[in-house]
């Protein structure tokens, strides 16, 4: 269930940004093991989904996952569903949807099978469906809560360390939230070319 809940969030953003240009599938990049879950140029999102409405924690893995890109800047995703009988938010119901806005199939099939969900349409994916209840952004940047390089004193602080997890409490990170208003040229600066 947390694989779809995964991928239902992501499918989520994927819908939203191909409403401003379905090319924007091409900025999907999580699925080929990026740093990120979607890039554009300067411009990165990090999607985290929590399965709770009132869920405030995320869950980070590694040191570079809320580094922004080189001269370009990240904002971090937070998708929140609850788990409804006959919910409208399924991986089958997002991949129609996703497909009926002019996305090309086979990247969004390819992205899909890169995350193990080799039959978006089959029932083992689509089992459970969700409700959305809400999606919030945060900018990512000096001030944020987390664990980056620059957060080590010294390079050599650093070493034997072969994995980095952490959990932020968002509600401490109310002042890097973004306006709806902004959230639409976030999204609008990921999607179109």
């Amino acid at each position: 269930e947390n694989k779809i809940l995964g991928v239902i969030g992501e499918l989520e953003v994927v819908r939203r940004l191909s409403t401003y240009h379905n090319s924007a599938i091409e900025t999907w990049v999580g699925p080929y093991e990026q740093r990120h879950d979607f890039r554009r140029g300067i411009h990165a999102l990090e999607v985290k989904t929590s399965s709770r409405s009132d869920v405030k924690k995320v869950s980070i893995h590694g040191i570079d996952q809320l580094s922004p890109p080189n001269g370009g800047v990240l904002h971090l995703v937070h998708v929140r569903i609850e788990r409804v009988q006959g919910g409208p938010l399924s991986v089958r119901e997002l991949y129609k949807n996703i497909i009926s806005l002019g996305v090309n199939p086979e990247l969004l099939h390819n992205c899909l099978k890169l995350l193990g969900c080799n039959s978006p349409l089959s029932n083992s994916w689509n089992y459970c469906s969700f409700s959305l209840e809400g999606i919030s952004v945060y900018a990512v940047i000096d001030g944020f809560p987390r664990i980056i390089d620059s957060s080590f004193i010294e390079e050599s602080s650093k070493e034997g360390i072969s994995s980095l997890r952490y959990d932020i409490d968002l509600s401490t990170a109310y002042k890097f939230e973004v306006s709806k208003v902004e959230i639409d040229k976030i999204f609008s600066g990921v999607a179109i070319k």
